[in-house]
């Protein structure tokens, strides 16, 4: 029989007619949690963990030790699946995607999405069937940090929020899966050629992500020499940034104090105007570009490494004009 690791770091959620909405809040509760859901334990011999030192999962903190628990498991078992709140699991998926590349296991990210509303909670009723199909993924061994809710299973570098609830809210932005489940598993990406296993344990998020430009007073004290922040990001066509003039004074006040400026939107730019002053990316979903960022910046400070990295195909993290516009 297959042995899987569950690691409970939120998003557990799980609706039954009887018991009602039950949530993994401490071990005690999992023993009564995996009932609701028999067909686990003959599908595969579980182990599990949690994980949740304090509310922010995403915190450098709680990341580390999910790595370090991945890492210390992975050869144990024959996959690893992480149950997270739905909201961030883009956010988490890329970050592992980042920090433990070709993995020599399956790891598995899906979760509840149970919606609060003023009066009430609306539960998650595709949750069991996430799980089961998860195990299903775990079986047929594709070794990959993939993203399973509802029938796609998603390389999380493609992943995109597409709706709040339902059993499908999650797509790739092209279109391409690594597998779908309907009647069985069937896989989509053939192509896909495994590497040696990579982990890494060091990253970075002192940069700032904005989704528009914000007053410059505000920048030039980002961009001070002793403000910790490495880099900044704008996601923004460049006819709605700023004044071109500006845009240089704030290239020059980060190079000048070592900070790196970055343009970034999904579908890219007509015409790369700042081709050795700002970096300029694009084909690249927000949340992979902030994960490999932060993965960059774990491994190296050095300005100009930095920009060849964020501008090189490490991950098959870039889409070649296959964006499917929201």
């Amino acid at each position: 029989m297959k042995k899987v690791f569950l690691i409970f770091y939120g998003g557990t959620g799980l609706y039954d007619k009887k018991a009602g909405l039950k949530f993994v809040e401490k071990y005690e509760d999992i023993y009564d949690w995996l009932k609701l859901i028999p067909e686990l334990s003959i599908m595969a011999e579980i182990d599990y963990t949690i994980i949740d030192k304090n509310k922010d999962l995403l915190s450098r903190e709680n990341i580390a030790e999910l790595l370090k628990t991945i890492s210390e498991n992975l050869s144990k078992y024959d996959g690893i699946i992480i149950l997270h709140e739905v909201d961030s699991i883009p956010m988490l998926a890329n970050t592992i995607f980042w920090q433990i590349q070709a993995p020599e296991k399956p790891i598995i990210i899906t979760g509840a999405n149970t919606i609060e509303k003023q009066t009430h909670i609306i539960p998650d009723l595709s949750f069991k069937a996430n799980l089961i199909n998860a195990f299903q993924l775990v079986e047929s061994k594709v070794a990959r940090v993939s993203v399973i809710y509802g029938s796609r299973i998603i390389c999380p570098s493609r992943l995109k929020r597409v709706g709040l609830s339902g059993l499908n809210i999650f797509d790739s932005v092209n279109k391409q899966y690594i597998a779908r489940i309907d009647f069985g598993l069937s896989i989509e990406d053939k192509t896909y050629k495994a590497k040696e296993s990579e982990y890494y344990f060091k990253f970075d998020r002192d940069f700032v992500f904005f989704k528009t430009i914000p007053g410059v007073k505000l920048l030039e004290k980002l961009l001070e020499k002793n403000n910790e922040i490495h880099a900044i990001i704008f996601e923004a066509w460049k006819n709605q940034i700023t004044e071109r003039s500006k845009l240089i004074d704030l290239y020059k006040l980060g190079q000048k104090n070592n900070k790196i400026i970055i343009f970034y939107n999904q579908i890219g730019f007509a015409k790369d105007f700042f081709k050795h002053t700002i970096i300029t990316i694009s084909n690249i979903t927000p949340e992979c570009l902030s994960a490999k960022l932060s993965w960059i910046l774990g491994q190296t400070k050095n300005k100009s490494q930095i920009r060849e990295m964020l501008k090189k195909e490490i991950m098959d993290e870039f889409f070649v004009n296959e964006i499917i516009k929201d």
